[in-house]
């Protein structure tokens, strides 16, 4: 077997996010092209690329407005995102001083130069601000009383704007405030439902997506000035998640299990048609000022990269990304779990298997595991291991029924689901009982925890990436603006304590399978560190071998390549004395 360095799969770029520049003809992107995240620029003329930030941190929104750039940045992976200018040097100053410490959230751009963007800050519920580029001040829009809001769009003339209330992932009503007065975008809406991706088409006439009555989200439309919720378009068994306008046309993304579709649709004739995409997966959809579509995204063989669609329908790679060794083609297979629901997977198979199977559950757990840009993954299966991720009960892509199916069971039917997938492996020859390693981060840690203790005879190891291990203390500990959604999604510490004792991974701890790999960053604010700190204490007092990584520069994820790489290569080891 030729054994592969994960090296050789970091001559790839990750992208977190972009925005145009139509008036110098630009596209500013942040990515950790040059080892750890930073804004860059390229020119849309030359395709040439520099760096235009040299703070090495990541950025999750970006907006530009006569000459002026400005980013949202957070400190070393600890998600508290301020909004900064960008100056011409590349340097980067805060835009208010005061919110330090609060975390900025979804923004809203205007033609004025005004961002509507969503801060914690003096209320866990969240307040809706008005930044104004040009002169440099903020308003205050609208404080969060019933729930966590976000501006979601605003009329291009301001006189008007959406915003959404979040009652858990699933509940997502939305708004639209007129002259003061708040108006419910689907009037008379019972039950719960969600809404995503708002788009303003002129002054009295709104896009946006919906699941309210269905099952998947669907495009719907909205008049201010009369109050009519109109149905305007769904596409059977596919999940619509996002929606740009080019000219008179709406380009729409939608979801179908582990792969993403892209659909053209002229609202005034009705017409909905399929347009071929350049990737499996996207992140983002963007147009230029005339007319050119931009999309961001990647495949499970392919790294992030930005694509422009030209005029003869071919897709044109614009972004600086290569894969120097032949990559593994994951493919998508379905099961019937303990209840008899269908539950799809993605299976890596590697051309000489090594012996050992990874059962790899995804985090979220309202996520799921789709044909996306995996470098840990690709480096385990190109190293002989197979790989199978599970979308169990609780994932997107599949329904919104399907993914309510998570809230408030984190640790049985989930759990019940990557059961079956086990003795599905093993009945189809792909893994051997007690050959297999369990590995996942955030849930997915959790998950991994748990399964380790409750079901030890399948394992042979474990590794534990930001993983939860006492749902009580997770929830205790997680933030007033999320702890709503998260009580809601795991259940009451007071009154339903028995119930998360049962599914927390530390109740098991006298059974679980070892050896045990577990990493954190020390930043984490989603998942605190003593999560991982508890479980590897009390592994520790049993004597199962565990090695704990605790990485002083990160939060929940990887920022920085320095550290991926040691990582992977610590985790490729540790299942390497497994074989």
């Amino acid at each position: 077997m030729t054994l592969i360095a994960i090296q050789d799969l970091y001559q790839t770029t990750a992208i977190a996010c972009f925005t145009v520049d139509d008036e110098r003809r630009r596209i500013l992107f942040s990515t950790n092209y040059g080892g750890s995240y930073d804004v860059w620029e390229l020119c849309l003329d030359s395709l040439e690329t520099n760096r235009f930030t040299f703070s090495n941190q990541h950025s999750s929104s970006l907006f530009t407005y006569d000459g002026s750039v400005l980013a949202t940045f957070d400190r070393d992976g600890d998600e508290y995102y301020q909004w900064h200018r960008v100056m011409d040097d590349g340097q980067i100053i805060p835009l208010s001083e005061d919110e330090n410490g609060s975390t900025a959230y979804f923004a809203s751009f205007t033609s004025q130069g005004h961002i509507y963007y969503s801060t914690n800050h003096l209320n866990p519920l969240i307040n809706v601000m008005r930044y104004d580029a040009v002169l440099g001040t903020k308003t205050l829009v609208q404080k969060g009383e019933a729930a966590p809001i976000v501006c979601a769009a605003v009329a291009p003339d301001e006189s008007s704007y959406v915003y959404t209330e979040s009652y858990s992932n699933t509940h997502v009503p939305a708004y639209c405030m007129v002259d003061g007065v708040s108006q419910p975008m689907i009037p008379g809406a019972i039950g719960p439902y969600s809404t995503q991706d708002v788009l303003y088409d002129g002054g009295d006439r709104i896009y946006f997506l919906t699941d309210y009555g269905e099952d998947f989200h669907y495009l719907a439309s909205y008049k201010p000035s009369t109050g009519l919720f109109q149905k305007e378009l769904s596409i059977e068994g596919e999940n619509m998640k996002g929606l740009c306008k080019v000219q008179d046309e709406l380009i729409l993304t939608t979801e179908k299990g582990v792969r993403d579709h892209l659909h053209r649709y002229f609202p005034e004739e009705g017409n909905c048609t399929r347009i071929d995409a350049p990737c499996d997966t996207f992140n983002q959809l963007k147009a230029t000022s005339d007319g050119t579509l931009l999309l961001l995204g990647s495949s499970a063989h392919a790294s992030d990269a930005i694509y422009r669609l030209s005029l003869d329908g071919r897709w044109e790679c614009l972004t600086p990304y290569r894969v120097k060794n032949k990559r593994v083609k994951p493919v998508a297979v379905e099961y019937p779990s303990f209840d008899g629901l269908t539950i799809e997977g993605i299976l890596y198979r590697p051309d000489e298997p090594n012996g050992v199977t990874i059962l790899w559950p995804h985090g979220g757990p309202q996520k799921s595991e789709r044909l996306k840009d995996r470098p840990l993954l690709q480096y385990l299966a190109l190293n002989g291991y197979t790989i199978f991720a599970p979308n169990f009960r609780g994932s997107i892509g599949y329904g919104a029924s399907f993914m309510k199916r998570v809230e408030g069971d984190w640790g049985v039917g989930p759990r019940l689901d990557c059961v079956a997938g086990m003795d599905w492996l093993i009945a189809e020859g792909l893994a051997e009982k007690g050959r297999i390693a369990v590995m996942g981060g955030s849930y997915g840690g959790y998950m991994s925890l748990l399964l380790s203790g409750r079901h030890p005879e399948y394992f042979c190891g474990t590794v534990d990436i930001f993983g939860i291990s006492d749902l009580i203390s997770y929830v205790e500990a997680a933030p007033e603006t999320l702890k709503p959604l998260i009580v809601n999604l795991v259940g009451d510490p007071v009154g339903q304590r028995e119930k998360l004792v049962a599914e927390s991974p530390i109740t098991y701890v006298e059974d679980m399978a070892g050896p045990m790999l577990v990493i954190h960053g020390k930043n984490d604010a989603r998942v605190r560190p003593e999560e991982s700190e508890r479980i590897v204490g009390r592994l520790r007092e049993r004597g199962i071998p565990v090695q704990y990584i605790l990485l002083e520069d990160e939060g929940h994820s990887f920022s920085k390549h320095d550290n991926e790489v040691r990582v992977y290569q610590e985790i490729k080891h540790f299942l390497d004395t497994l074989l």
